[in-house]
């Protein structure tokens, strides 16, 4: 809880404009009430234009990320899955790996309880690889096990969504994904505000 409200926290495993990740977040954030931040876990761009990850225990922005996760209900997590070209092993981007190791490390009541939407992208040349993933090879899904976190809803997307039409359909579906969970975490704080009525 943030001072009553429940709070949302987004989580965005690219920043990279070329990728349809940050949009979908940002169409699921906007179907909900506050309080709610998002992250995006980019690469960071380095005064002499290369491209960089902090070490992975002096990341600030983790850090932000680690202690809001112990205020938030709800979790909607985005992110970019990879299959291995040799052993078909699912891997996710460097700084949400980073993460999610992290956070596995916080006290076992920090992150128990709560519940969370995760959204997968992937190649579409890996769509028969997404549709036999079992849930137990999922980074996101095994992460969210091991911690206690109730994954409430899941999807997965294909990176080339990119024309206007598929990915207006997509975000609205993903919305409604989100404005489902925020319902059952309501069911679970009817006294949380805002109050029911208060946002359209």
């Amino acid at each position: 809880m943030h001072d009553g409200y429940i709070f949302t926290l987004g989580i965005c495993g690219t920043a990279a404009a070329s990728s349809p990740a940050p949009a979908l977040l940002g169409a699921m954030l906007v179907a909900l009430p506050p309080v709610k931040r998002a992250a995006y876990l980019g690469d960071v761009l380095r005064l002499n234009g290369s491209r960089d990850l902090p070490h992975p225990t002096r990341d600030k922005l983790l850090d932000e990320v680690l202690a809001d996760l112990h205020d938030a209900e709800l979790l909607l997590i985005v992110s970019p899955i990879f299959f291995h070209p040799v052993t078909d092993a699912v891997s996710v981007p460097a700084r949400m790996q980073h993460l999610l190791e992290r956070a596995r490390t916080l006290p076992a009541a920090a992150l128990r309880d709560k519940w969370a939407v995760l959204i997968s992208l992937a190649n579409p040349d890996h769509a028969h690889l997404v549709q036999q993933l079992d849930p137990a090879q999922h980074p996101l899904h095994t992460f969210c096990a091991a911690v206690g976190i109730h994954v409430v809803a899941s999807h997965h997307v294909a990176t080339d969504t990119t024309d206007r039409d598929t990915a207006q359909v997509l975000q609205a579906l993903l919305a409604d994904k989100a404005r489902t969970a925020y319902s059952l975490i309501r069911n679970h704080y009817p006294d949380a505000l805002p109050p029911p009525d208060a946002f359209h």
